[in-house]
């Protein structure tokens, strides 16, 4: 390969990290919208990789970049996970440091010029937080911020792809879950034989009331659902229409007109 074809792939790559200053100055002359994807190192049943939850937010950030000439941040991938502790693996860190982390990043970043931030979350357990920082820069900044909570958003935009429903096909590493994983990362699926668990619920006099349960106290698989239908076709189509709507939002309605 020459240096020139190398230096050009390198130009094409969304990820501040893989750029040059040089080349990360050029793009931020040319955009103000950021990416980023957060996500955690946890349990994530037999048969899928711990970071399943960083591993799926970083790629869908970068489809997402590629097709919106944006940029995707510098990020964490070890999230707020005490929920999971116990199940070997499993990774946390708490949720001071979480917001330090991005807080930092995202104060830089403005300073950098970038005005719109798109959060992809890939954990549930960081989602309150970036909530919470996207709040506190859009009061200090000229700046926008949304968020997709990836494996909630998923499950609007569905519709005819998988077998199963409800937790069985949206648990923890369930059919959705190993479907997305299987199809951005072949190398890191085992689809060999693919877990299945019915999750015990236990009666609630209170529903009315929030109770909390470990993860480990639910699952001895690290897992919640039904993975045997899943396939990496299901996660191709999932991805893209997920990207396209995500992409759709970019154009359409995040913008900084009203700022």
């Amino acid at each position: 390969m020459s240096n020139n074809n190398h230096k050009n792939q390198r130009q094409q790559s969304p990820f501040i990290n893989e750029l040059s200053f040089t080349q990360f100055d050029e793009a931020r002359r040319r955009t103000d919208l950021v990416i980023v994807p957060t996500g955690s190192v946890e349990v994530y049943g037999p048969h899928l990789p711990l970071g399943s939850d960083f591993l799926v937010a970083k790629a869908i950030a970068g489809r997402v970049a590629r097709q919106t000439d944006s940029l995707v941040a510098p990020t964490l991938e070890v999230g707020e996970a005490s929920n999971l502790l116990g199940a070997s693996g499993t990774f946390t860190i708490s949720r001071q440091v979480l917001e330090n982390f991005l807080d930092e990043i995202l104060a830089q970043l403005v300073d950098y010029g970038f005005r719109r931030f798109l959060f992809i979350t890939g954990h549930a357990g960081n989602v309150d937080t970036v909530a919470y920082l996207s709040r506190k820069i859009e009061r200090l900044h000229p700046v926008r911020c949304a968020q997709v909570d990836w494996w909630r958003f998923i499950q609007h935009i569905d519709d005819g792809i998988f077998d199963t429903s409800g937790y069985h096909c949206h648990g923890h590493a369930a059919e959705a879950g190993t479907s997305v994983v299987s199809y951005l990362y072949p190398p890191l699926a085992d689809l060999s034989d693919l877990p299945h668990y019915e999750l015990a619920k236990k009666a609630e006099d209170f529903p009315e009331i929030i109770q909390y349960q470990l993860f480990v106290d639910k699952t001895d698989k690290g897992m919640t659902g039904d993975a045997r239908a899943a396939s990496p076709e299901k996660g191709r189509l999932l991805v893209e229409r997920a990207v396209d709507r995500i992409v759709d939002f970019i154009n359409t309605d995040f913008n900084n007109d009203e700022r």
